[in-house]
């Protein structure tokens, strides 16, 4: 007997309904951030699709016809989720694509009426000019303007350690706060080149090698330990 998939049998939700809604606003915003080719609807990517969602039937077989109509809509519900925070805090980060095309990134983070912290990536925007600290600096500057953020109401910015990165706060004179993720890579990345622990690290590297391949060896760890 041939086994079915039972997501397959699933009734597709109403195009009225808030999980259509939602599962809309995800797909489409998936395919954009991994620059997914505006024909991704046809084809393979439609049957692979529809078996990992079977709820749901795509509006459009074209996701590049969705996104301007998507676009405003999303950004006027952040837009004004956002204005009703007294104090947020911030998070920028420049990173490259697989591309290696430079992107900065701004999340900002508040705690809204009902005492729930609220996190929303506000935008990830090509960054093509030099990454100097009066550019960052400015575009920092225009991104909170396009948002209707305010400067005073900005607790910290979260930044990386770079250079370019902590002098353009220190020419918005924004509060800046060090990322611990970043500084603990730093802080490993530093210990590793400490000569007692690189010495013990090749240590254990050839211990763990010698029984890797050589099958006669585990099986004398093996009655060794027990």
């Amino acid at each position: 007997m041939r086994a079915t998939n039972p997501r397959s049998n699933g009734t597709p939700y109403d195009k009225t309904s808030k999980k259509w809604n939602e599962n809309e606003y995800n797909y489409v915003s998936h395919s954009e951030r991994h620059e997914t080719n505006s024909n991704c609807g046809e084809g393979r990517f439609q049957k692979v699709d529809s078996n990992s969602r079977p709820k749901i039937r795509d509006p459009e077989s074209n996701t590049s016809a969705c996104l301007p109509e998507l676009y405003p809509k999303c950004w006027d519900r952040v837009a004004n989720e956002i204005r009703n925070a007294a104090f947020f805090s911030t998070t920028v980060d420049l990173w490259p694509s697989r591309t290696t095309k430079p992107y900065i990134s701004l999340p900002i983070h508040y705690i809204d009426d009902n005492w729930k912290l609220q996190i929303k990536s506000l935008q990830t925007s090509y960054f093509p000019d030099n990454h100097t600290r009066e550019i960052i600096a400015v575009g920092l500057r225009g991104a909170f303007s396009s948002w209707g953020l305010k400067e005073s109401c900005q607790v910290c910015m979260t930044t990386d350690s770079g250079s370019n990165m902590i002098k353009a706060l220190e020419l918005n004179k924004w509060t800046r706060l060090g990322c611990f993720r970043h500084r603990l890579h730093i802080a490993i990345g530093n210990v590793q080149n400490e000569p007692r622990v690189s010495r013990a690290t090749e240590v254990c590297k050839k211990v763990v090698s010698t029984f890797s391949y050589s099958w006669k060896k585990q099986k004398v760890l093996t009655k060794c330990t027990g």
